[in-house]
């Protein structure tokens, strides 16, 4: 397989050092496949540091164990928008109880993320919890 980064507004066009695989592939079959898709890129470290102070935050304000938030926070949110957890197959997980298990945040894009926090604050407000909102 052959998997390269293009720029999006650049004309797509096959590295140099990939010529000879090509040509492997080309001499292999009348057709080749190409696939495209966009590169998301992941969540920033700011993101990550303010999501899990927020959950910090709320964990202290209420006595609630910081995991079992982030936890709800997660499966409140798909319904955001937030994903599901796909596994090797591309399927979705599942707990035992059939219910979507929720996208790891280290595995989240930086739109993912900013779905997540914008959950959390929800969350919060539908809970009647009062966090700030700077760190």
């Amino acid at each position: 397989m052959i998997q390269f980064l293009n720029d999006s507004d650049k004309p797509i066009s096959i590295p140099q050092e990939y010529h000879d695989e090509l040509m492997r592939y080309r001499s292999q079959g009348k057709k080749i496949r190409i696939t495209i898709s966009p590169v998301f890129e992941t969540r920033t470290l700011a993101q990550n540091a303010y999501f899990h102070a927020k959950v910090n935050e709320i964990s202290a304000l209420t006595g609630q164990d910081r995991d079992d938030i982030k936890d709800e926070i997660k499966n409140y949110a798909l319904g955001f928008g937030y994903p599901a957890a796909v596994d090797e197959t591309g399927e979705l997980k599942t707990d035992e109880d059939g219910r979507l298990i929720p996208l790891s945040s280290a595995k989240a894009t930086i739109e993912q993320m900013e779905t997540l926090i914008e959950a959390l604050y929800s969350w919060c407000s539908e809970k009647g919890i009062y966090i700030t909102e700077d760190l």
